[in-house]
Parts: structure tokens; sequence; C-alpha cells
């Protein structure tokens, strides 16, 4: 098993709160602090099953550094593009004291700064629901990427009823007017600005226009042990795994359709997606 070069929880913190526009309340921060190992590590995860460890890789959003710090420890061809410079700071100096001298890059959010065909692979945690332009933003992803790469890309379900962003409950379902209101009143912040998490159909759709898409959120739940997921969601992820793993049993029967609406159902009410994207050699 891998091992990694890790910092303290009051280290993540204080790096955190280093950039104000990330600093929604203490609960937030905490909750960001503490799961920052085990999305690292998922991380990692995700990327070997997919790359071996020479790959040319790309983290597009690496933000503060969090994730970048785990992955970056075992790819030492990856790259990262963000577009904020404060938090580039601080990345940097996060992957500095880990001894990872992975480059760090800052872009203008519309165009990537590499050539066609740049890249085996990329990875986007979390980022396509802060894009102003959804399909510029995947169109860009699928142009870098080399014939057969493969991007991993995750985002939260508006359809979660908790919201990650703020831990509002519903939050994501408001209309904009009424969202900022309600995380003003809540002290969390000023407004709803910058969030725009999408419908499940949304997100799939998005990616289809260029990639050919797996979505593998449902597996990664079955296999929550080898992604980190129990460490982080607590209980409700082993009940969640059984559920799914009696609905594949019965997707082997006549009664498969029932079994496959209850999965639509299960995908459409996930706190997140993460698909594994395909670009094509004609494409």
């Amino acid at each position: 098993m891998q091992k990694f070069k890790e910092f303290s929880i009051e280290k993540t913190i204080k790096d955190i709160k280093s950039s104000p526009q990330y600093c929604w309340d203490d609960d937030y921060i905490l909750w960001t602090a503490i799961t920052t190992p085990t999305r690292g590590k998922r991380a990692v995860q995700l990327l070997l099953d997919h790359f071996n460890k020479k790959a040319k890789l790309l983290d597009v959003g690496y933000s503060q550094g969090l994730t970048i710090g785990y992955t970056g420890q075992v790819f030492p061809n990856l790259e990262g593009i963000d577009v904020d410079a404060d938090a580039k700071k601080t990345a940097r100096k996060r992957l500095n004291k880990l001894g990872l001298k992975t480059t760090l890059k800052i872009y203008n959010g519309k165009t990537l700064p590499f050539k066609n065909n740049s890249f085996d692979g990329i990875i986007s945690n979390e980022v396509f629901e802060h894009v102003d332009n959804r399909q510029t933003f995947v169109r860009e992803l699928h142009r870098v990427l080399k014939p057969n790469g493969k991007l991993i890309i995750t985002t939260p379900n508006k359809l979660f009823p908790m919201e990650c962003e703020f831990h509002l409950p519903f939050l994501s379902y408001l209309p904009k007017k009424l969202a900022d209101l309600y995380v003003k009143l809540s002290g969390k912040g000023k407004s709803y600005d910058g969030v725009n998490h999408p419908f499940h159909f949304e997100f799939i759709g998005e990616l289809e226009r260029y990639f050919s898409v797996n979505d593998i959120t449902l597996d990664v739940l079955t296999k929550y042990k080898k992604y980190y997921l129990g460490d982080e969601r607590g209980a409700i992820i082993p009940l969640v795994a059984s559920v799914i793993n009696i609905l594949k049993k019965i997707n082997k029967t006549p009664l498969a359709p029932i079994s496959k609406v209850i999965e639509y159902l299960l995908l459409n009410i996930s706190a997140g997606w993460i698909c594994v994207c395909t670009k094509q050699k004609s494409s």
C-alpha cells in the first residue's frame, strides 16, 4: 500500500484560511481539512486504475494543492492548472514541503495553455460546477488529451439535499436570488456566486458532446473501501453499497427493469458523480 507524506489537520486548516475566498465558515474549513486525506488518496486510486505512474497527467483545478499533494507523490509527470494565483502560492508551499517539483500553472479559465494532444490523462475534481462556460471547459479538456486519453471528472449533485459548498440544506435547489439571501442570512457568506451544481443529465450531456462517457459512481460506491469512501462518509456508505450489490443481482433476473429504475434514482440523488471519459481516436 502506498504511503504518503501528509500534513496535520491544523496545518491544512491554516492553509485553507490563507485564501479568504474559500473560507465560508469554520464547519466547511474543518470538513475540508478532515477529508483532504481521503479525497487525495481516492484521486490517486482512480488514476492508478487507468494510468501507469509514468503517464503525463494534468490536474485541472488544483486550488490550494490539497489533492495534488497526494497525486503528485505517485505521478512524477503530473502538472497542475488553475485560475487562482493566490491559491497557487499556498499550493506551491505545500508541494515544496512535500519535496514535490510538480509544475503549477495559472490560466485565464478559457483556453488551456497547452498544445493539442498533450496529455495521457486529466483529472478534475469538483471544478465543473464552478466554470462559467461548461461547453468551453469540456472542449478544452478534450483538445489537450491525446487520442484514447482519459478524463476523470467529478462534480456535486444539484439534487443532493445537503449542499456541499456551504453545508446548507436545499441551498442548491433555490433560484439564485433566494440562494444568495439564504447564504447571507446563514452568516456563511455574502452570496451564492460562482457555484452552479448540475443535474445528472446536464453533467453527462455536456461530457458526451466530446467523449465516450462511463459513469462509475455506483461502482465506486460498491468498492468504498478501495476508494476511502467509508472513512469520509461513514456508516451510510456500506448500506448503500449493499443495496447496489443487490440491484446488480436483480439485473440478471426478469425484474431487471425495476432495478434499473432504482439505480437511476440512486444516481440522481447521489452526493455527486465520478465519470471516466475517453477521447476517441477519430475525434
